[in-house]
């Protein structure tokens, strides 16, 4: 009998727990016919290098890692019905180990063996060739390393973006959202932009070179203005010709939709450009070549029409919250003011004397002086500001928007000298009606009456009552015009009570 063939002959059943011919055995092989594990392991491997010294072998990456102690780089490569490890050794060339990433498509090639520790087959990999994305990723690395390698990714390189463009070069498709967007955003900001477009393809084959070609363009009709504006007469020449920068920019889609941004020929035109360039493709997730080249990443289309404008919206709210603060003052100093005016005229009410009156009414004049001291200086040192302010954008051309902030500033500044007239007007009518109640009840219109007052001569006490006098006494006595020198000869004094008189 071979010592491999099943053993098929009956046996009795001894017990219940017998069950006959239900389980087969096999016979015991002979001692030669017994493998070890690392014979059979061996057998394995032999014939796996034999077999397969040279594979190609289509797959994603998956488990990425490098060893830190050896240097060497495993990972394992599937499909939708198997996987297989690979390993990459240190001292193995020609394969670019940091562009590898989980996920990536590649087509690998190398040799089978055995690793008899782990009773696993391995594919030591020689060389890797990248498929669908992964060969794009590997393109733009390489791309990345050469521009960086000539600075052209350098932050240093970068210029400043004009805080107020007024004439700005759009370079995208009539079709996309992109343009719509930008068009939307600077039109509702009423900051009189102006948009000279150069349209072109954004994604497809030949798109890139149209688009290094739309910012070459630009550039070229910048140059011919600034020459063509030098030949004006220096007091005629706008202040601003030409381009202030280009934007470069469409909406969001998959990488291959993008990839025309990322081409080593519209990098070049970017970096080229002599005009400052903000580069907004795609969304906020979207990372081109073009975004890194360009003098500035906007993360969205919209996002860089908002950085575009963002210096007329401040410059707006600065303007609103100065004239808020002029209002205010003016305000604020007018209800002081007015306080103490009202203070002033209740202390005057209460006062007889003429001088007293004087002192009162030059006080209000210094007051009123100080008021308008203080509204023309607080008028002056704004509108200083605003007309500084008004020189900066005049730069820039916000001309409408200056003119009218100007002309409400006027209308403000008119209503407050008509108001603070008014008030000085009706103070001045209140002066004069207490200066005619001062002259009604002073002593000179009582004499103009025909009265007259009479005085000691000596001591110049006014003689109210007969029982002041003493014969012989000197008086004198003041008429409205002029006045007289008497003595007195005798006196008779009246109690109206007793109905009696007193000689003496």
């Amino acid at each position: 009998m071979h010592p491999y063939c099943i053993n098929k002959m009956p046996k009795q059943f001894s017990s219940q727990w017998d069950f006959g011919d239900l389980f087969e055995y096999a016979a015991r092989p002979q001692n030669s016919h017994i493998l070890t594990v690392s014979e059979l392991t061996e057998k394995i491997k032999s014939i796996l290098e034999r077999e397969f010294t040279e594979v190609w072998v289509r797959g994603e990456i998956s488990t990425l890692k490098l060893h830190q102690a050896s240097g060497h780089m495993y990972f394992e490569l599937k499909d939708n019905d198997a996987r297989i490890s690979c390993i990459i050794f240190r001292g193995q060339e020609g394969i670019e180990r940091d562009l590898l990433r989980d996920g990536q498509q590649i087509v690998v090639y190398g040799r089978l063996t055995v690793f008899p520790q782990k009773g696993e087959y391995r594919l030591i990999v020689r060389n890797i060739l990248f498929e669908g994305l992964g060969k794009l990723m590997l393109e733009l690395e390489r791309l990345k390393r050469k521009l960086a390698a000539e600075g052209l990714l350098d932050p240093s390189r970068k210029r400043p973006i004009p805080p107020f463009p007024t004439r700005i070069g759009l370079v995208t498709s009539l079709s996309g959202a992109a343009i719509r967007d930008v068009i939307r955003i600077l039109s509702a900001s009423k900051c009189n932009l102006e948009i000279i477009l150069a349209p072109c393809r954004v994604q497809g084959a030949g798109a890139a070179q149209e688009i290094a070609y739309a910012i070459q363009l630009l550039n070229r009709w910048h140059r011919q203005m600034v020459l063509t504006v030098q030949q004006i007469p220096e007091e005629l020449r706008p202040t601003k010709p030409g381009l202030d920068l280009i934007l470069v920019t469409r909406g969001g889609g998959s990488m291959e939709d993008l990839w025309a941004f990322n081409e080593e020929v519209v990098a070049r035109a970017i970096a080229a450009s002599a005009i400052p360039v903000i580069s907004a493709v795609g969304h906020e997730t979207d990372w081109t070549i073009s975004d890194l080249v360009a003098d500035l990443r906007a993360p969205t289309p919209t996002a860089a029409a908002n950085i575009i404008i963002k210096m007329y919206t401040e410059a707006e709210q600065h303007l609103e919250a100065t004239l808020h603060r002029i209002l205010t003052r003016a305000k604020t100093i007018t209800q002081h003011l007015t306080k103490d005016l009202r203070s002033v005229a209740l202390q005057l009410r209460s006062l007889s004397p003429r001088r007293e009156a004087e002192l009162y009414e030059q006080r209000f004049g210094d007051l009123a002086d100080r008021l308008f001291d203080s509204v023309l200086t607080r008028v002056r040192v704004n509108t200083q500001e605003l007309l500084r302010l008004q020189a900066s954008l005049q730069y820039h051309r916000p001309a409408n928007e200056l003119r009218i902030r100007q002309q409400q500033l006027d209308h403000y500044a008119s209503r407050l000298t008509q108001i603070t007239n008014h008030a000085l007007q009706k103070i001045h009518s209140n002066l004069d009606h207490l200066a005619s109640k001062l002259q009604l009840l002073g002593p000179m219109q009582t004499l103009a009456r025909g009265y007259s007052i009479t005085f000691d001569a000596i001591s110049g006490k006014i003689i109210r009552s007969a029982e002041q006098l003493r014969p012989g006494q000197t008086l004198r006595t003041k008429f409205l015009h002029g006045q007289a020198i008497s003595r007195v000869e005798s006196t008779e004094i009246e109690h109206p009570d007793q109905n009696q008189q007193v000689s003496t």
